[in-house]
């Protein structure tokens, strides 16, 4: 009997008893939140997820503790072992008690994309992904650095954001994701001269809104923007929008959508609209016809700079033409009006002498 607990104790057949060899039985307890998941290894060892037992006929056995760096971690051993995860516990008779304490621990596993890189105690980087392994309920503050040029932000998902850091308390498997984001400045500006609004849309939040001359905001490469050039053709400003100058709005319309790849001023140009205000008196059915027809502004004849109106005056077959007033002189069947600036004609009307018009 002795000799086969030798055998299964050592590993190997015993020609006769050891001189001074004990004879007992060794518990080996896994202790602490993580022990069901730990491993404990050694000679004959038969274990379940709360002890591991073995008759030794030796003098010692030597044990071994080890877990799964996702499960759990080895702490220490109770006397008369070390902290060392490998053991080797002398037998006496009888039977000896012995506990490995396994503390639950968990993986973080951190993705980074963009211009930059991650450190945290314990935590290790390939490539693209960083992994570290923590006892449970452990602090761990994740430190970003950004290794590009220029304006950035840093964009963190799963841990509670801080300006450069992130942190997270281990309760479990935890993922993180570190986004560091290349930024670039839109500038808008407003030249000096008729007036105009330029702003970002949509108009809310946080918004590039150019309130005198220029204005500028930060934003994301590859992001796309709208930017708005406002004119007013009416009331008193009479305003149109010309054109765009300065980056990628050449050509477009009052609306510019345009994907910033890199620092840029965008200069939004307005031009003076000039009012023809024509007025008439004597007759009701007299009027004036201009030519071209006004279409810039919604309250009013608006033309623009030295554009060149043709005017006659119109009526019935009962009201004569008599003067013209204002910017127009005479009684000629037309006259001519250069627009710049603003100006007012008024035609006078009076009832033909004829007696069919009585």
């Amino acid at each position: 009997m002795a000799t086969s607990l030798a055998a299964r104790a050592t590993g190997t057949e015993a020609a006769s008893p050891i001189a001074g060899a004990g004879f007992g039985t060794i518990v080996v307890t896994k202790a602490g939140d993580g022990g069901p998941v730990g491993v404990v290894s050694g000679p004959g060892l038969a274990c379940d997820a709360a002890r591991c037992t073995v008759d030794v006929a030796a003098a010692s056995i030597t044990v071994e503790a080890s877990a799964s760096p996702e499960a759990a971690r080895f702490i220490t051993w109770s006397a008369p072992c070390t902290a060392a995860a490998r053991c080797t516990i002398p037998v006496t008779q009888g039977s000896r008690d012995v506990s490995a304490t396994f503390r639950q621990q968990f993986k973080l596993q951190v993705g980074v994309s963009g211009t930059g890189s991650v450190s945290a105690p314990e935590l290790t980087c390939t490539g693209a992904t960083c992994t570290g392994y923590y006892l449970k309920d452990t602090p761990v503050t994740i430190t970003g650095a950004w290794t590009g040029s220029g304006r950035h932000r840093v964009a963190w998902t799963g841990c509670t954001p801080g300006e450069s850091t992130c942190a997270v308390t281990m309760s479990g498997p935890t993922t993180v994701g570190v986004q560091f984001i290349q930024r670039f400045v839109v500038t808008g500006s407003l030249p000096p001269g008729p007036y105009g609004d330029l702003y970002e849309e949509p108009t809310v939040g946080e918004y590039l809104n150019v309130r005198f001359h220029r204005a500028s905001r930060e934003f994301d490469a590859d992001a796309w923007v709208t930017l708005r050039a406002k004119d007013y053709p009416y009331g008193n400003l009479n305003t149109l929008f010309d054109h765009w100058s300065g980056g990628p709005c050449a050509g477009q319309g009052t609306r510019c959508l345009f994907r910033v790849t890199g620092d840029v001023t965008i200069a939004a140009t307005f031009r003076q609209l000039y009012v023809l205000t024509l007025t008439t008196s004597g007759r009701d059915d007299g009027h004036i016809v201009a030519d071209p027809v006004s279409t810039l502004c919604t309250d009013a004849s608006c033309y623009n700079h030295r554009d060149t109106v043709r005017l006659r005056p119109s009526h019935e077959a009962c009201t004569v033409f008599v003067s013209w007033g204002g910017a127009c002189s005479g009684n000629a069947g037309t006259c001519t009006v250069v627009m710049d600036t603003s100006k007012s004609v008024s035609a006078t009307f009076a009832r033909r002498n004829n007696p069919a018009c009585q």
